[in-house]
């Protein structure tokens, strides 16, 4: 789902994800703002808030994802405020480590060097899947970032294309 430069579409998710809480759902959102699409006016800002105090886990790569929230220039300080409040952060940084931030604790995990970097459109929400996959199966958070890291490197290096 996507909150775009308009209150509807923010106002839809919020609502789904409201009932989805209700039903005793965890609540996961990749804190994917394209501010540089539809920028960030106040009333977006207040539903990209409203959303993570929804949520359980954010996923979100960069500062630039992070930062508008936190009022932080670094992605690792930024990581740690935002789970502060209750929440497990997993925040990309491309070829740089991996912040995992949950309320009591602090790790960065190193991402494996990728040899050969045929594309890097869609990594993120390769993360995505393969974080969502483990976490379905029941895998501790840890092994859902491993397996989120092998999913995007195998896109990035176009090992599936062969």
């Amino acid at each position: 789902m996507l909150i775009t430069d308009d209150a509807v579409s923010g106002n839809h998710l919020i609502s789904h994800l409201e009932s989805q809480k209700r039903h005793g759902a965890t609540i996961v959102f990749d804190l994917n703002v394209r501010a540089e699409s539809y920028g960030l006016s106040p009333i977006r800002r207040r539903q990209f808030e409203q959303i993570l105090e929804l949520c359980d886990i954010v996923l979100g790569s960069g500062i630039e994802e992070f930062g508008p929230f936190t009022d932080c220039q670094y992605l690792p300080e930024a990581a740690r405020i935002m789970a502060k409040s209750g929440l497990t952060v997993v925040a990309r940084d491309g070829p740089n480590p991996i912040h995992f931030a949950t309320p009591l604790e602090y790790e960065e995990i190193a991402v494996e060097a990728i040899a050969v970097k045929a594309n890097t459109i869609g990594a993120g929400d390769g993360f995505d899947a393969g974080f969502l996959r483990a976490l379905y199966a029941g895998l501790p958070l840890r092994s859902c970032i491993d397996l989120g890291s092998y999913t995007a490197r195998q896109l990035i290096s176009g090992a599936w294309e062969r």
